[in-house]
């Protein structure tokens, strides 16, 4: 068993949420992120996290992440800034997979069928050819 203190969210919702918030984060740093799943999924993982953000929504993410923030007094959850990339998209109607209007594409069925490359295009985002992809399994 895995004993944790009482507060919001599981132990599952605690861990997903610092790795969708980081995503977050590497956007904010100009990370791009098909690049970012890729070496998380070559890491082991199943998928990365932007797919991740498309699983859960970002409409969801944005609201959890506070709660979790708040709940847990940390800014670990936080997976967008007022205004960032995340809200931007949800403004624009990106929601991920329930809508197919995410970072990846889905068919009819919602079978991810490949990177969605407009997605950036859409809210004015460029990815930084001086990030350092270094260090994105460690973040």
């Amino acid at each position: 068993p895995i004993i944790v203190k009482d507060g919001p969210g599981f132990l599952v919702n605690r861990v997903l949420g610092v790795y969708m918030a980081e995503a977050g984060r590497m956007l904010k740093d100009n990370a791009d992120p098909k690049k970012v799943d890729k070496i998380i999924v070559d890491f082991g993982m199943p998928m990365g996290p932007f797919r991740l953000l498309d699983e859960v929504g970002f409409d969801v993410a944005s609201h959890v992440g506070p709660i979790l923030e708040n709940g847990l007094k940390s800014k670990r959850f936080a997976v967008d800034e007022e205004g960032g990339a995340v809200a931007k998209l949800e403004k624009n109607g990106y929601l991920g997979k329930k809508n197919k209007k995410g970072f990846y594409k889905y068919d009819a069925k919602g079978k991810e069928t490949g990177f969605n490359d407009g997605i950036i295009a859409s809210i004015g985002f460029s990815p930084d050819p001086s990030f350092s992809y270094d260090e994105v399994v460690d973040r």
